[in-house]
């Protein structure tokens, strides 16, 4: 580079070595920027496990599910069938039986729903009460802590605990025969009068023997003499006739030398109005009727979920602003009314929420009928649900009806979860 000159004349170095810096320094730069980690790419990294997870696992198998309902395909033994296309016949199929899809999708909706409502409605008063700071209610922790834990106890060993409690042998059958037996008190008065006229009628049945009459009348006579106990248990009622017919008895076979079978007849008759009268209550077979079978599958379900449902709503109570309770208090509003008007129009959100999943999970209930019913939606498969049935379709390796009833159910639930979405949030969506 030519050096400059003053204005004297005299010349001037050009400024070469800075020149030559600045250009090394952009160099470097230049070189970091290459190497520079672009972060933003790293993201999708992240994310790739799910995807990948969620594209074999769920994806795939939801792909093939659809494709395989329009599909004969099964297996005998050894033998697979198909895959052998049929349209829509599998979807025909599974409702022309008598043992149609239709009955069980009536079975898992009245248990769901005789379930559901406790829970809801006891989930709501126990959210408003926990929440509720006028109440200042004491040991909430320990109290959202044990209604919670039904909700951890595995399904199977909750359904064990309830076949347990109502077998005829069980708790419950005894709490009952002992509440039975303790109220319904025996009338031992009826008991004896009912012995007293069977045995006149047979001594009068044999007029011609006198020393069967006057057995009789000896018998007759000390039953009338009896005194009747009151207020007794049933047990104490059939050992206080235990000791009166063992005592009559021995009276006749005192007075009375006849023939055998008289002596068993006079012996039938005391037993079959003194004794088989005051036997005990039969045990009630819960599990012998449908009624007490879905019944006790929805107080299962009742208890296993009421505690998470209190949870849900309780986070819902609390997002609302509280100043709106003290208003609604200090213009006079009772406690009715700002549950009705404040409370559950602003939980609705919540609410709707709640119920969509319920109603999933009531659809998709599986673990407590199976073991309940051993697998056979006894009795006469009143508690059989969907997804039991297509629990047995795979067990039998019957893939075509397998995958119709899974389109069903698929089309089932998002069709009842939009109608109560669209029913219960149009105050919620935005209307132009």
């Amino acid at each position: 580079m030519l050096n400059k000159k003053s204005s004297d004349g005299t010349a001037i170095a050009a400024p070469v070595a800075e020149t030559k810096s600045v250009v090394v320094e952009d160099k470097k730069k230049s070189k970091r920027k290459k190497h520079t980690v672009q972060y933003d790419r790293w993201g999708y990294a992240f994310i790739a496990p799910f995807f990948i997870v969620y594209i074999i696992f769920s994806l795939i198998p939801l792909l093939t599910t659809f494709v395989y309902s329009f599909y004969e395909y099964y297996r005998v033994g050894l033998m697979e069938v198909g895959p052998t296309f049929i349209g829509f016949q599998n979807f025909v199929n599974i409702f022309n039986a008598e043992d149609n899809l239709a009955k069980y999708f009536w079975n898992t909706m009245v248990m769901w729903i005789a379930g559901f409502i406790p829970q809801i409605l006891v989930s709501l008063v126990l959210a408003v009460w926990f929440t509720n700071t006028e109440l200042k209610i004491k040991c909430q922790q320990f109290f959202k802590t044990v209604i919670y834990m039904p909700n951890l106890i595995m399904a199977a060993a909750f359904s064990m605990l309830f076949f347990t409690l109502f077998s005829p042998s069980g708790p419950v059958n005894n709490i009952i025969r002992s509440f039975v037996d303790k109220n319904n008190i025996p009338d031992i008065k009826l008991m004896v009068a009912a012995a007293i006229s069977q045995l006149k009628a047979f001594a009068a049945s044999n007029p011609d023997d006198a020393s069967l009459s006057s057995a009789i009348n000896s018998v007759v006579s000390y039953l009338n003499s009896v005194e009747i106990p009151a207020k007794v248990t049933l047990v104490e009622a059939i050992s206080y006739m235990d000791k009166v017919y063992n005592t009559a008895w021995s009276m006749f076979n005192d007075i009375y030398q006849g023939l055998g079978n008289v002596t068993l007849n006079v012996g039938k008759i005391m037993t079959d109005t003194i004794i088989v009268t005051a036997e005990p209550m039969e045990p009630i077979r819960f599990f012998s009727n449908a009624a007490g079978t879905r019944s006790i599958v929805a107080i299962m379900n009742f208890l296993m979920w009421y505690g998470n449902t209190t949870i849900l709503l309780m986070a819902g109570v609390m997002g609302i602003d509280e100043s709106l309770f003290e208003a609604a208090r200090i213009d006079g509003a009772s406690p009715l009314q700002v549950f009705f008007k404040i409370t559950i129009p602003l939980l609705l959100p919540i609410f709707v929420y709640v119920l969509i999943t319920s109603l999933i999970g009531g659809i998709q209930m599986f673990d407590v009928p199976q073991i309940l019913s051993n697998g056979q939606g006894s009795p006469n498969r009143t508690v059989m649900t969907i997804i039991m049935k297509l629990n047995r379709h795979l067990q039998n390796k019957n893939y075509g009806p397998a995958g119709a009833t899974s389109v069903l159910i698929f089309a089932i639930t998002a069709v009842l979860s939009g109608l109560v979405y669209k029913s219960t949030m149009q105050q919620y969506q935005n209307k132009r």
